[in-house]
């Protein structure tokens, strides 16, 4: 079993697991209102059947259930069940047989670290009505097998109720639930790792406490935010949670051996005023005609903003049609609009903290060495580039066939009516660097990163809590950070065309933008647009501040093709180097094992077919962002 115990993981697992109540029949409990105030992750499901006989409705649901995909479904299946995590693996239950119990609403909640815990609580709620007996038998078949496994069974009265504590023996694999704890109230199951959160719910059930998650600020203005826009219908499934205070808990659920010496991303956002981002949630639901899928999420984010924060200046506009210059075969296509002055100048404080070893004042000093070295190229940035710029910017992502490590395709498009001062800057920028050599094509001219000497896969260095990772300007685990030469686009080719700074991954890929001049051809004349736009706009998209297209079926290929073929660790496209990072070989220059087995996966023209396209927009509010997004049908 690997060592790694990701994030909510371990909480589901511990979660899903123990549940059995005796007692009179009761009105459901929202979890929200048992919860404690420190809760800072939570999700919730109204009802596992129904949701997943909703499911099923999908083509999604129906391309789990078509009988091509069985081989894959049950291997996966089976790997799942060889790597249950946390009591899962000593209790020897199956999330099959938790979900027979459920007669109502099963809730998972992360909890924030207290002074005296070794690692944040998890908590679960689960309402077993009607299946009070099926409860029964598998939380006694829970308690044999943590028995035989050398747990110790003990009881304390808590809120006049009897508790079952076990004290679980440390399997020498990392970080271990120390404690199982479960009681039966009421048709109600509570399961947790920690009595005194158990003995909190218990005195909330009991109306004696009314410290709880449906009582902070913000989970009230996401949750009214998502209902405002929902109505009262009951979602499929809920989900909150406070971003860094829950990725600062989910870090000690980690593996001490796999958590990152020196200073990470996580810490610089709580230095630099991300933490102004109090709370963020949502609704999912499948199958809300004519929707396969229908998502809205709420971020609370009230100003005022300090440090790099204040890069956050996303603006609402009404124009979102692709420029002409987009072509029609791309997988996605995302834009929105953004102070991009006022982010360049909040960079700073966020420049310095990733790289200034302590320092302030780095990124003044990069800048002022721009424009004063007579070495350089003597350019002011801010004035001469970033004040000529508009502020819509755009991302794009193809793939070339066929399918290879190297197939993805990525463009980063700038609006730029003042297009003879951006392309004076840019070649005054990078005429003179020896990285870069000058390309002419037609009457172009592009600016193009040389090749490495050595050709390997850059690997993308993401250190949030869960995710084993290194500091934040890379290095090895447990030494001093190194500084580290990691382009999002290694080989990225640069020009000014059609009103756009182009910025495009690959020299061929930007030769083929620019080859796009029939608008005809164009991203914005095909029907899967024009639907996605459509449904949008009939889901309430008008002045927003970002739109998303996406062809799911494409998007989804290249990833697909190379799990497949078992070639997904050797991955040079985005996802991949996260994969790559996340999954990290134990040794540095060591290709990790592929964790999905991929030689039972059907060729993917049977499974393209149930993949519809998909689209989302977001809004700029005073407190915050609105964002609402589906998936249509094929």
């Amino acid at each position: 079993m690997p060592r790694n115990r990701k994030p909510f993981l371990c909480c589901v697992a511990m979660g899903l697991l123990l549940f059995s109540v005796a007692g009179p029949a009761r009105a459901a409990t929202p979890s929200e209102t048992l919860l404690p105030d420190t809760t800072v992750g939570f999700i919730s499901i109204a009802d596992i059947e129904k949701l997943v006989a909703e499911f099923d409705k999908t083509q999604l649901g129906q391309l789990m259930n078509d009988p091509v995909m069985k081989p894959f479904v049950d291997d996966l299946r089976r790997q799942i069940d060889e790597r249950r995590s946390g009591i899962f693996d000593k209790t020897g239950l199956t999330i099959d047989e938790v979900r027979e119990i459920a007669g109502g609403e099963v809730a998972v909640g992360l909890l924030e670290k207290g002074e005296t815990q070794s690692q944040a609580p998890a908590v679960l709620l689960v309402d077993v009505t009607g299946k009070v007996d099926k409860a029964k038998a598998l939380l006694d078949k829970a308690t044999a097998n943590l028995t035989q496994g050398g747990a110790k069974k003990a009881q304390v009265e808590a809120a006049g109720v009897q508790v079952t504590i076990f004290d679980l023996p440390d399997d020498g694999q990392g970080p271990v639930l120390q404690k199982a704890v479960f009681l039966l109230k009421d048709e109600l199951l509570i399961a947790s790792d920690d009595v005194e959160v158990v003995k909190g719910i218990l005195r909330r059930l009991a109306g004696e406490q009314t410290a709880t998650l449906a009582g902070t600020k913000p989970y009230q203005q996401v949750s009214e935010r998502v209902r405002r826009d929902a109505g009262e219908a009951m979602p499929q499934v809920r989900w909150y949670m406070q971003p860094l205070k829950y990725f600062a808990a989910a870090r000690t659920l980690e593996d001490p051996r796999d958590r990152p010496t020196g200073k990470t991303l996580l810490d610089t956002f709580q230095e630099e005023g991300f933490a102004a981002i109090r709370g963020a949630g949502g609704h999912v639901d499948f199958a809300v005609d004519p929707y396969q899928i229908l998502h809205r999420t709420a971020v609370y984010a009230p100003k005022p903003f300090e440090k790099a924060m204040k890069m956050m200046g996303f603006l609402n506009a009404e124009e979102f049609t692709p420029p002409a210059l987009i072509p029609r075969d791309v997988a996605s296509y995302t834009t929105f609009y953004a102070d991009l002055l006022a982010a360049f100048d909040n960079f700073g404080p966020l420049f310095d903290s990733l790289f200034g070893e302590g320092e302030t004042g780095v990124w003044e000093d990069v800048l002022e060495s721009l424009k004063e070295d007579p070495h350089g190229p003597q350019i002011d940035l801010r004035d001469e580039l970033v004040s000529k710029l508009d502020n819509r910017v755009s991302l794009v992502t193809a793939y070339k066939l066929p399918i290879t490590t190297t197939s993805e395709r990525m463009l980063i498009t700038i609006a730029a009516s003042k297009e003879k001062a951006v392309t004076a800057a840019i070649r005054k920028t990078l005429q003179n660097d020896k990285e870069i050599r000058k390309r002419e094509f037609g009457e172009y001219v592009i600016w193009e990163s040389l090749p490495p000497a050595k050709v390997a896969v850059p690997a993308v260095r993401l250190d949030f809590p869960g995710v084993p990772g290194q500091p934040a300007r890379g290095g090895p685990r447990g030494r001093a950070a190194q500084p580290e030469e990691n382009p999002l686009f290694p080989n990225a080719s640069v020009t000014v065309a059609h009103g756009h700074l182009l910025i495009a991954s690959h020299y061929d890929y930007l030769v083929e933008i620019l080859q796009q001049t029939d608008a005809r051809l164009s991203l914005a004349r095909t029907i899967e647009y024009q639907q996605v736009a459509a449904a949008l706009e009939k889901l309430g998209a008008g002045k927003n501040t970002m739109r998303d297209f996406t062809r799911v079926d494409d998007s989804f290929r290249p990833t697909y093709e190379l799990i497949r073929e078992g070639r997904m660790p050797k991955s040079e496209t985005l996802l991949g180097r996260m994969l790559n990072s996340v999954f990290e070989a134990d040794k540095a220059g060591t290709v990790r094992k592929q964790e999905i087995e991929g030689s039972k996966m059907p060729d993917y023209e049977v499974v393209r077919r149930y993949l519809g396209p998909a689209g989302a927009f977001a809004t700029t509010e005073e407190d915050g962002w609105f964002i609402k997004g589906m998936m249509l049908g094929k």
